[in-house]
């Protein structure tokens, strides 16, 4: 009988004296082994404890000897342990000089070259890399090994975990970004939206109240305009035709109708305006003010306010007036010597250090 068995007999034996609860076989009706009732029981009727359990562990004997109860968190013969605090790599549990990262109560492997494996306990191939075996990665993304895993670094113009995307074939527009039924307009790996008339704000998000509707010119090819309410009409001349007197031309774009840098873009014989950040409108002739409450940096960018304008700073490998884009050239802030510090284009993992050929996160000595 291990001593697990004889605290529970010596629980059972209690139990039924004290409170008469009908034995069925190894346990009583009603109780099972691991019943948190049968644990208290012990901690409090079984006396002769002669052992200190640390970080709130109980003592429990049994007439011979003494154990400690540890609470969830910790471990240990004497509770010793918490989780936060041990160091799993302590036993060394890495094979064929593999690197041990502890993390949590847990640990992680990092393999030399040539094996593989959770524990690095398996020979491989120079040429039969397990994770990068399968060639995951598109477009001519190069595929790194790491901790069983891999990872991708994207050619310039190619992005995504497996480098799939290609910003001349990706679809920004693809998760409607435009609220309040605005028109979203893609554009390389970015997107525009046209707003309605009482709308505004990067994605359409911002509600306004037009006070004269033709306060902001919409008639074009000098169409003049009249106010009815909250709608501008526009009455065009012989030469133009159209709501806003827009057709006059084969090419609805000739005329340059968008203003503040606007981006015209000819839809059969109409035009619509995609307005840069800051300007809104039909033809992005009114401006406004961007504050750091539009969230307007990308890709985890801090943003500072100034008086007239923002600022973002973009962390890592990313560039642009909101961080919208990758910039390769940015120098590696990695200390790999001996190695080489190189970026992957992976967001998750953007830098990794290149030590004759086996790849770590931080620096060559893969701690």
């Amino acid at each position: 009988m291990n001593p697990r068995q004889f605290l529970l007999v010596v629980a059972i034996l209690l139990l039924t004296i004290t409170t008469g609860y009908a034995q069925t076989g190894t346990v009583l009706e009603g109780i099972q082994e691991n019943d948190i009732l049968v644990h208290q029981l012990l901690i409090q009727t079984v006396q002769g404890c002669n052992l200190t359990c640390e970080n709130g562990g109980s003592c429990v004997s049994n007439g011979i000897s003494s154990y400690c109860i540890c609470p969830y968190g910790v471990t240990g013969n004497f509770c010793e342990y918490r989780w936060d605090q041990y160091d799993a790599c302590s036993s060394m549990p890495c094979m064929n000089n593999g690197s041990c990262i502890s993390s949590n109560s847990s640990y992680y492997c990092i393999c030399p070259s040539g094996t593989t494996g959770y524990r690095c306990e398996m020979n491989e191939t120079a040429s039969s890399n397990a994770s990068c075996f399968s060639r995951p990665c598109e477009n001519g993304g190069t595929c790194y090994a790491y901790l069983n895993s891999s990872y991708c670094s994207c050619q310039y113009g190619t992005s995504g975990t497996f480098c799939e995307y290609r910003w001349d074939q990706y679809d920004a527009c693809s998760s409607m970004p435009c609220m309040n039924y605005g028109s979203c307009i893609s554009s390389n790996s970015s997107y525009y939206c046209i707003c309605s008339n009482r709308t505004t704000g990067y994605r359409c998000e911002i509600n306004q109240t037009v006070s004269d509707p033709c306060s902001s010119s919409p008639c074009l090819n000098r169409g003049s305009c009249i106010s009815m309410g909250s709608e501008a009409f526009c009455i065009c001349p012989s030469q133009a035709s159209g709501r806003y007197c827009e057709y006059g031309s084969s090419d609805p774009c000739d005329s340059s109708p968008c203003l503040n840098n606007g981006t015209c873009i000819a839809r059969d014989e109409i035009f619509v305006c995609a307005c840069p950040r800051g300007t809104l409108g039909h033809r992005c002739e009114t401006k406004v003010p961007i504050t750091c409450n539009d969230s307007p940096c990308m890709n985890g960018g801090t943003c500072y306010q100034g008086d007239h304008s923002y600022t973002c700073i973009c962390p890592g490998i990313y560039d642009g007036q909101d961080c919208e884009r990758i910039n390769y050239s940015k120098q590696c802030p990695l200390d790999c010597s001996p190695g080489q510090c190189i970026v992957t284009g992976n967001s998750k993992l953007p830098y990794l250090c290149s030590c004759n050929g086996t790849y770590y996160p931080e620096r060559c000595s893969g701690k």
